[in-house]
């Protein structure tokens, strides 16, 4: 099984963010239009023993080929850096894929967008991801937690405060508040 090794930062100004990335000598390798749907049980397994189950489509800005994939994500291991095992594989039909997660028992949980720049450092590879209402992400990955640690220090954020919950997390508490916010505001 693949391991997914990666850090996530907030980042308050992405125009600086893409100026740093250029001038330590990332490469843009492309930019997405992301639509993540996660499934789970009804009794949420999955989200329990902190796994994870997507499908992800993402339509190129450039009017390339859309594709899809289909993912499964298991738990964390404890630490700055979000390390577990990952699986991924490419599929023709999301709506298939998604009738057969439907029939084995999962249903959708939380879907979302998500646009994401891509960009190649060495041997990292770094997501600058915007997500509707919520702002600007930064993610490093790469095979091994040395690599991950030393694109950090290049781009200068060695210091800065990482994230280490899902995106799935992420949205699902902002529209718990942004709920909550609203209905407060009608009484």
């Amino acid at each position: 099984m693949g391991i997914e090794i990666e850090v996530k930062f907030r980042i308050s100004d992405p125009a600086i963010m893409r100026e740093t990335l250029l001038a330590a000598g990332a490469e843009a390798t492309g930019t997405v239009l992301e639509e993540n749907t996660y499934f789970d049980t009804s009794d949420a397994s999955l989200r329990r023993s902190d796994c994870g189950l997507r499908i992800r489509t993402a339509k190129p800005s450039d009017g390339g080929v859309k594709w899809s994939v289909l993912t499964y994500k298991g738990p964390r291991r404890e630490g700055e850096l979000k390390i577990r095992a990952e699986e991924e594989i490419i599929i023709n039909s999301p709506d298939t894929a998604h009738a057969i997660l439907s029939a084995l028992g999962y249903c959708p949980t939380i879907s979302f967008q998500k646009r994401r720049e891509s960009f190649r450092l060495g041997q990292a590879r770094i997501e600058l991801d915007e997500l509707p209402r919520m702002g600007f992400f930064l993610e490093i990955e790469a095979d091994d937690e040395e690599t991950v640690q030393a694109t950090r220090k290049t781009l200068g954020l060695e210091n800065a405060p990482t994230i280490t919950k899902t995106y799935a997390a992420l949205v699902a508490e902002h529209l718990a508040e942004e709920s909550s916010r609203t209905n407060e505001l009608r009484f």
